[in-house]
């Protein structure tokens, strides 16, 4: 239920802010084909406006547009830890839980309501594996939690980042910071022992799959000393492919419209069978080349031990005999 309504202005742009009370914040995903059992998004929509962002469906279901809505009308899911809580007490310690599949948990709405940092310190106390996507340094913020999870080896931290060239993100992800800042934040993520990923998706067809651009990414993960890359391909629903092929005719990379739309098959809009294959040798090559492996062992719950009964061994009594005092927290 919305419950109030306010306007906030950022360094960047103006947004409609809705705030909403969930009675339950975790989202099971059957079948664990994407790394992890459980997601969590402390927001809806995202003011980082990736226009390729396959989230922005998501907003469809609020009566919202896929397009300015979803990166203009932004909800913060209140008392969130609280009701995390609660869900979690049917999630096994192993079970991955992931945060940032439809929404960017540190958009600059998080440096101001913090529900994020909320979701931390409820999963630092009961020990809960956990991953976060984002493309923001607002990390850093929570580097007193993320340190102790990431030595638990309870944490992974996935820096998504799609290219290198700083013209083409502004028109593709205009919300978002830029990659320089987001390779300085990978490196202090490192330097604190936190398991971190770069996270090359998606790889959008004659936009940002030539060599030059997937070879800088490599060459500059390497130098990162970076944990493990993870590349993957753009996939679009029918929706989101319109959406976004009408955006690209109003941007300068309108000239690669053509190459970039005979890759996806009508009317399902899957992705050509042979440049699938192109694609996944020319990674291969690479990982090859820069030794990075595609992917680790996931994060593992920790066991937080809390100890419910206490023994006191007092003075002896006058007679000798000790006095012995067990209290059952």
């Amino acid at each position: 239920m919305v419950t109030l309504i306010e306007e906030m202005e950022d360094p960047e742009q103006m947004a409609n802010i809705r705030h909403i009370s969930p009675r339950q914040v975790l989202n099971v995903n059957h079948g664990r084909s994407m790394g992890f059992d459980w997601s969590a998004n402390p927001y809806r929509g995202c003011s980082h406006a990736c226009h390729y962002c396959y989230a922005r469906d998501t907003h469809r279901y609020l009566d919202l547009g896929i397009g300015q809505d979803f990166s203009k009308t932004l909800f913060i899911k209140d008392n969130f830890g609280n009701v995390l809580k609660k869900n979690l007490r049917r999630v096994p310690l192993n079970e991955v839980i992931t945060l940032g599949t439809a929404t960017d948990p540190y958009q600059p709405l998080e440096s101001k309501y913090r529900v994020t940092r909320s979701i931390l310190e409820v999963v630092a106390e009961t020990g809960h594996a956990v991953t976060i996507t984002t493309k923001s340094p607002l990390i850093l913020r929570d580097l007193d939690l993320l340190s102790v999870m990431g030595q638990r080896r309870q944490l992974h931290v996935h820096m998504s980042l799609i290219s290198l060239n700083g013209q083409i993100l502004k028109v593709l992800e205009p919300g978002s910071p830029s990659p320089q800042r987001r390779i300085s934040t990978m490196a202090e993520l490192l330097n604190h022992d936190i398991p971190t990923a770069w996270f090359l998706a998606p790889i959008l067809p004659f936009i940002t799959d030539d060599d030059e651009t997937l070879q800088s990414i490599f060459a500059t993960a390497h130098a990162l000393n970076i944990r493990w890359l993870m590349a993957s391909v753009g996939h679009f629903t029918p929706s989101m492919y319109q959406y976004f092929y009408d955006f690209l005719t109003r941007t300068p990379l309108r000239t690669r419209l053509q190459q970039f739309a005979e890759v996806y098959h009508k009317p399902s809009y899957k992705i050509d069978d042979t440049y699938r294959a192109n694609l996944r040798l020319r990674l291969t090559r690479l990982y090859f080349r820069y030794g990075i492996p595609s992917s680790i062992e996931p994060p593992r719950g920790f066991q937080c031990w809390h100890q419910n009964e206490f023994s006191f061994d007092t003075n002896q009594n006058s007679r000798g005999i000790s006095n012995s005092v067990n209290v059952h927290a």
